[in-house]
């Protein structure tokens, strides 16, 4: 599915997806009509953490749309959805990028030589499987 700008729509979240807490507000102007008004909302996305929260706007639905725009700009929920963008499309997970990249046959181990200069040290590997120590 394409959306504006090129982006291909991979996953959707919408408030089926999140809990939704209506509640008093607490303090500030408005008195006993506003302490008898459970317009306050609070969202939680459970799969991120994330959590958004609105009480400014004597309106419900008005509290729901800024507490699903504040969830949804967390940088809890930002950053759970590019990982489950990725997971999704198949792309290599983060943990299998750096295991791949700190392979040994990516590593490469310098030392430095008598001469003070650093050279690379081409049998590292057997030094530290064999378990003794350079002389």
């Amino acid at each position: 599915m394409e959306t504006r700008k090129g982006k291909r729509l991979v996953f959707s979240v919408g408030l089926q997806d999140c809990s939704v807490e209506e509640i008093a507000s607490r303090g500030g102007n408005g008195g006993q009509n506003k302490n008898r008004r459970h317009t306050a909302i609070r969202i939680r996305h459970a799969p991120s953490g994330a959590e958004g929260y609105s009480a400014d706007e004597r309106n419900q639905h008005r509290n729901k749309v800024e507490a699903f725009r504040k969830l949804s700009q967390s940088k809890e929920f930002q950053l759970w959805a590019r990982v489950e963008a990725s997971r999704l499309q198949g792309l290599p997970s983060l943990d299998s990028i750096v295991d791949d990249s700190m392979s040994d046959k990516n590593l490469r181990i310098d030392r430095k030589s008598t001469a003070g200069l650093w050279e690379p040290w081409p049998d590292w590997k057997s030094d530290t499987t064999s378990g003794g120590s350079e002389k």
